[in-house]
């Protein structure tokens, strides 16, 4: 399960199907060099209408979401980014709705390594024909660590509106 190999999980159950599609979310947001991981992201891992916020930056559908790393603030620098998860929360009784918490780690094409810490909602639903798709993806991540490295280009202000 990559990065929910150390997540400590709630006691009320979770689907296997919810793990499944956190494990494969985060296996691709992480694979920053795949070329395919931005289409698994948007075709597999959210549904048609799905939303895919990353603090004030609002992401909507399959298609921004396909090109979601086209208006990342961190540009094309970064070379390795690595998702932690330490805790797994269910807010819902059918664990469909979860909060997880972590680490991202990122390292830029020059060395520089900076982590800081996230936490992000997830409601999981399910796609006709198709099984469980991530309906909406909310996260938060302090960037400070980051721009204090001089790891982005430059900060970027986004609108609940998205990029």
């Amino acid at each position: 399960m990559g990065s929910l190999a150390q997540a400590l999980w709630p006691p009320q159950p979770v689907p296997e199907s919810v793990k499944a599609l956190l494990a494969k979310f985060y296996t691709c947001v992480d694979s920053l060099h795949d070329p395919n991981s931005n289409t698994i992201l948007a075709d597999e891992v959210f549904h048609p209408d799905g939303v895919f916020q990353i603090n004030k930056r609002v992401i909507r559908g399959r298609h921004e979401i396909a090109h979601w790393r086209d208006g990342a603030a961190s540009g094309s620098g970064v070379v390795k980014s690595t998702h932690s998860v330490h805790k797994v929360h269910s807010l819902s009784a059918d664990g469909t709705e979860v909060l997880t918490t972590g680490t991202l780690a990122l390292e830029m094409s020059d060395g520089r390594k900076a982590d800081s810490e996230f936490a992000c909602r997830c409601l999981v639903t399910e796609e006709e024909g198709h099984g469980a798709r991530i309906m909406e993806w909310r996260g938060w991540v302090d960037y400070v660590p980051f721009l204090k490295e001089g790891m982005f280009e430059k900060a970027r202000l986004y609108d609940a509106g998205g990029p």
